[in-house]
Protein backbone atom coordinates (compact mmCIF):
# COMPACT_ATOMS: atom_id res chain seq x y z
CA UNK A 1 0.00 0.00 0.00
CA UNK A 2 1.48 3.35 -1.09
CA UNK A 3 0.65 6.82 0.18
CA UNK A 4 -0.10 9.31 -2.60
CA UNK A 5 0.67 12.97 -1.91
CA UNK A 6 -1.29 15.92 -3.29
CA UNK A 7 1.72 17.04 -5.33
CA UNK A 8 1.82 13.69 -7.14
CA UNK A 9 4.73 12.25 -5.17
CA UNK A 10 4.56 9.09 -3.06
CA UNK A 11 5.00 8.72 0.69
CA UNK A 12 5.11 5.69 2.93
CA UNK A 13 5.08 2.19 1.48
CA UNK A 14 3.45 -0.39 3.77
CA UNK A 15 3.63 -4.13 3.19
CA UNK A 16 0.35 -5.78 4.20
CA UNK A 17 1.12 -8.89 6.21
CA UNK A 18 -1.59 -8.46 8.88
CA UNK A 19 -4.68 -6.34 9.43
CA UNK A 20 -3.39 -2.78 9.09
CA UNK A 21 -5.46 -0.08 10.80
CA UNK A 22 -5.72 3.45 9.42
CA UNK A 23 -7.13 6.34 11.41
CA UNK A 24 -6.48 9.53 13.32
CA UNK A 25 -4.92 8.00 16.44
CA UNK A 26 -3.41 4.77 17.78
CA UNK A 27 -3.40 2.93 14.44
CA UNK A 28 -0.71 1.33 12.32
CA UNK A 29 -1.02 4.40 10.11
CA UNK A 30 -2.10 7.40 12.20
CA UNK A 31 -2.72 10.94 10.96
CA UNK A 32 -3.41 13.08 14.07
CA UNK A 33 -3.81 16.31 12.07
CA UNK A 34 -6.54 14.88 9.80
CA UNK A 35 -9.77 15.86 11.55
CA UNK A 36 -11.91 14.13 8.90
CA UNK A 37 -10.64 10.74 10.04
CA UNK A 38 -12.25 8.70 12.78
CA UNK A 39 -9.86 7.39 15.48
CA UNK A 40 -10.06 3.91 13.88
CA UNK A 41 -11.30 4.66 10.39
CA UNK A 42 -10.63 1.63 8.18
CA UNK A 43 -8.42 -1.41 7.76
CA UNK A 44 -6.72 -3.29 4.97
CA UNK A 45 -5.92 -6.98 5.34
CA UNK A 46 -5.24 -10.25 3.55
CA UNK A 47 -8.03 -12.82 3.42
CA UNK A 48 -6.53 -15.83 1.74
CA UNK A 49 -5.24 -14.45 -1.55
CA UNK A 50 -7.61 -11.47 -1.47
CA UNK A 51 -6.82 -7.95 -0.27
CA UNK A 52 -9.78 -6.51 1.65
CA UNK A 53 -10.46 -2.86 2.44
CA UNK A 54 -12.94 -2.47 5.30
CA UNK A 55 -14.63 0.63 6.69
CA UNK A 56 -14.77 0.49 10.50
CA UNK A 57 -18.08 2.38 10.86
CA UNK A 58 -16.22 5.63 10.28
CA UNK A 59 -17.92 9.00 10.54
CA UNK A 60 -17.08 10.22 7.01
CA UNK A 61 -16.65 7.00 5.07
CA UNK A 62 -14.03 5.27 2.94
CA UNK A 63 -14.03 5.78 -0.84
CA UNK A 64 -12.61 3.71 -3.70
CA UNK A 65 -11.87 5.03 -7.18
CA UNK A 66 -14.20 3.63 -9.82
CA UNK A 67 -12.37 1.90 -12.68
CA UNK A 68 -15.33 0.74 -14.77
CA UNK A 69 -19.02 1.50 -15.28
CA UNK A 70 -20.88 0.48 -12.13
CA UNK A 71 -24.52 -0.12 -11.24
CA UNK A 72 -25.99 2.21 -8.65
CA UNK A 73 -28.03 0.99 -5.70
CA UNK A 74 -30.32 3.27 -3.73
CA UNK A 75 -28.31 4.91 -0.96
CA UNK A 76 -24.98 4.78 -2.82
CA UNK A 77 -22.74 7.80 -2.16
CA UNK A 78 -20.08 8.99 -4.61
CA UNK A 79 -17.69 11.91 -4.99
CA UNK A 80 -17.15 13.91 -8.20
CA UNK A 81 -14.63 16.73 -7.89
CA UNK A 82 -15.49 18.13 -4.47
CA UNK A 83 -19.21 17.41 -4.78
CA UNK A 84 -20.71 14.56 -2.78
CA UNK A 85 -23.85 12.88 -4.13
CA UNK A 86 -26.29 10.27 -2.88
CA UNK A 87 -28.33 8.18 -5.34
CA UNK A 88 -31.93 7.55 -4.23
CA UNK A 89 -34.75 5.63 -5.90
CA UNK A 90 -38.42 6.33 -5.28
CA UNK A 91 -41.38 3.97 -5.47
CA UNK A 92 -44.21 4.47 -7.94
CA UNK A 93 -47.16 6.56 -6.84
CA UNK A 94 -50.36 4.55 -6.63
CA UNK A 95 -53.96 5.16 -5.70
CA UNK A 96 -56.78 2.71 -5.10
CA UNK A 97 -60.21 2.89 -6.76
CA UNK A 98 -62.80 0.36 -5.60
CA UNK A 99 -60.09 -1.99 -4.39
CA UNK A 100 -58.07 -1.90 -7.63
CA UNK A 101 -54.71 -0.17 -7.72
CA UNK A 102 -54.44 2.51 -10.39
CA UNK A 103 -51.04 3.14 -11.98
CA UNK A 104 -50.08 6.81 -12.04
CA UNK A 105 -47.28 6.37 -14.56
CA UNK A 106 -46.28 4.25 -17.54
CA UNK A 107 -46.12 0.60 -16.44
CA UNK A 108 -42.78 -1.18 -16.60
CA UNK A 109 -42.32 -4.91 -16.94
CA UNK A 110 -38.95 -5.03 -15.24
CA UNK A 111 -37.61 -4.02 -11.84
CA UNK A 112 -36.39 -0.55 -12.80
CA UNK A 113 -37.55 2.09 -10.30
CA UNK A 114 -40.17 4.48 -11.62
CA UNK A 115 -38.05 7.45 -10.62
CA UNK A 116 -34.66 8.25 -9.15
CA UNK A 117 -32.80 11.33 -7.98
CA UNK A 118 -29.40 12.58 -6.95
CA UNK A 119 -29.00 14.42 -3.68
CA UNK A 120 -25.99 16.69 -3.31
CA UNK A 121 -25.07 16.25 0.32
CA UNK A 122 -22.61 17.38 2.96
CA UNK A 123 -20.38 14.91 4.81
CA UNK A 124 -22.98 14.90 7.56
CA UNK A 125 -25.59 13.59 5.08
CA UNK A 126 -27.53 16.86 5.08
CA UNK A 127 -29.14 17.43 1.67
CA UNK A 128 -28.14 20.66 -0.07
CA UNK A 129 -29.83 20.18 -3.45
CA UNK A 130 -31.90 17.52 -5.19
CA UNK A 131 -31.85 16.66 -8.91
CA UNK A 132 -34.36 14.36 -10.62
CA UNK A 133 -32.96 11.75 -12.97
CA UNK A 134 -35.79 12.01 -15.48
CA UNK A 135 -33.78 11.56 -18.70
CA UNK A 136 -32.00 8.53 -20.22
CA UNK A 137 -28.65 10.21 -19.49
CA UNK A 138 -27.72 12.86 -16.92
CA UNK A 139 -24.24 14.31 -17.36
CA UNK A 140 -22.37 16.06 -14.55
CA UNK A 141 -19.45 18.39 -15.14
CA UNK A 142 -17.81 21.71 -14.41
CA UNK A 143 -18.78 23.50 -17.63
CA UNK A 144 -20.76 21.01 -19.76
CA UNK A 145 -23.66 18.74 -18.97
CA UNK A 146 -27.09 18.68 -17.38
CA UNK A 147 -25.72 19.47 -13.91
CA UNK A 148 -22.79 21.89 -13.86
CA UNK A 149 -20.63 23.09 -10.98
CA UNK A 150 -18.57 25.95 -12.39
CA UNK A 151 -16.84 26.78 -9.12
CA UNK A 152 -15.36 23.30 -8.61
CA UNK A 153 -11.82 23.32 -10.07
CA UNK A 154 -11.39 19.59 -9.35
CA UNK A 155 -14.22 18.64 -11.71
CA UNK A 156 -13.60 18.05 -15.42
CA UNK A 157 -15.66 19.83 -18.09
CA UNK A 158 -17.69 16.64 -18.58
CA UNK A 159 -16.90 14.46 -15.60
CA UNK A 160 -19.44 11.66 -15.18
CA UNK A 161 -22.82 10.42 -16.35
CA UNK A 162 -25.73 8.54 -14.81
CA UNK A 163 -27.53 6.42 -17.43
CA UNK A 164 -30.97 4.84 -17.00
CA UNK A 165 -30.92 1.37 -18.56
CA UNK A 166 -33.61 -1.33 -18.44
CA UNK A 167 -33.78 -2.43 -14.83
CA UNK A 168 -30.83 -0.39 -13.55
CA UNK A 169 -28.96 2.90 -13.32
CA UNK A 170 -25.27 3.02 -14.24
CA UNK A 171 -22.59 5.49 -13.14
CA UNK A 172 -19.93 6.21 -15.79
CA UNK A 173 -16.67 8.12 -15.50
CA UNK A 174 -16.17 10.18 -18.68
CA UNK A 175 -12.37 9.92 -18.59
CA UNK A 176 -12.23 12.67 -16.01
CA UNK A 177 -8.90 13.92 -14.69
CA UNK A 178 -9.59 13.17 -11.02
CA UNK A 179 -11.95 10.22 -11.34
CA UNK A 180 -15.11 9.15 -9.54
CA UNK A 181 -14.88 7.79 -5.97
CA UNK A 182 -17.60 5.63 -4.47
CA UNK A 183 -18.17 5.19 -0.76
CA UNK A 184 -17.91 1.54 0.28
CA UNK A 185 -20.76 0.24 2.41
CA UNK A 186 -18.81 -2.24 4.53
CA UNK A 187 -15.87 -3.82 2.73
CA UNK A 188 -14.55 -4.36 -0.78
CA UNK A 189 -11.91 -6.53 -2.43
CA UNK A 190 -9.04 -4.49 -3.84
CA UNK A 191 -7.45 -5.18 -7.21
CA UNK A 192 -3.96 -4.26 -8.35
CA UNK A 193 -3.76 -0.51 -8.95
CA UNK A 194 -6.90 0.41 -7.01
CA UNK A 195 -6.88 3.84 -5.35
CA UNK A 196 -8.85 4.71 -2.25
CA UNK A 197 -9.07 7.53 0.25
CA UNK A 198 -10.34 8.38 3.69
CA UNK A 199 -10.26 11.81 5.29
CA UNK A 200 -7.51 13.66 3.41
CA UNK A 201 -5.35 10.56 2.86
CA UNK A 202 -5.17 8.73 -0.47
CA UNK A 203 -3.51 5.38 -1.19
CA UNK A 204 -2.82 2.97 -4.04
CA UNK A 205 -2.52 -0.77 -3.61
CA UNK A 206 -0.05 -2.86 -5.59
CA UNK A 207 -0.55 -6.61 -5.66
CA UNK A 208 2.23 -8.85 -6.90
CA UNK A 209 1.58 -12.51 -7.60
CA UNK A 210 4.58 -14.64 -6.67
Amino acid sequence: MIELKQDGSTGKVVRITKETLIGQTECDLSYPADTLLSPRHSSISMRGEKVILKDLSSRNGTFIKQRQDTDLVSGDVFLIGRQLFRFVTEAAEEQTVEGTRVMMSVPKLDAVPVSAKLERIQLTGEVQETYKLDKPDTTLGRTRGDLTFKNDPYMSGEHARVSALPGRFVLRDLRSRNGVYRRIRTEVELKNGDEFFMGEQIFRVEIKVS
